[in-house]
């Protein structure tokens, strides 16, 4: 626990101290030691935060991430088309919630039906190329 806490902190003061130092330095090199501290320490899930992040709910938000990144943006902008095209507009604060359930809803189902059969064959497919 300490250690996460630790890493968390070097994490920290390098991102805060992170202006003063060169770009170059900043995005090739300067940030490896923070990063895998950080890394190290949630890898070894001993401490309160390593055990606050496996929720199983953030396990889950974690896991339909890639599909969210995949979908969001081609609902949001058929929603936006349709917007600008129909003479039906629909309030802010009612779209909002419905969008976010449909993008819900369509990442769920992607994650399930696609996403997880295909890491499925994919790994079976490599177990068979190289059984060790």
């Amino acid at each position: 626990m300490i250690m996460e806490i630790f890493s968390v902190a070097v994490f920290l003061a390098f991102y805060l101290y992170a202006g003063e130092i060169p770009k170059v330095y900043r995005y090739s090199c300067y940030y490896w030691l923070p990063v895998a501290m950080v890394t190290v320490s949630f890898s070894l899930q001993k401490g309160f935060i390593s055990r606050a992040l496996s929720n199983r709910l953030l396990v889950t938000g974690g896991e339909i991430s890639y599909s969210f990144y995949m979908l969001h943006l081609f609902v949001l902008l058929s929603y936006a088309r349709w917007q600008q095209t129909s003479d039906f507009h629909i309030a802010w604060y009612i779209s909002v919630p419905v969008l976010l359930s449909i993008i819900l809803l369509l990442i769920l189902a992607s994650y399930r039906f696609f996403e997880k059969p295909m890491n499925r064959k994919i790994k079976q497919s490599l177990i068979r190329i190289n059984p060790s």
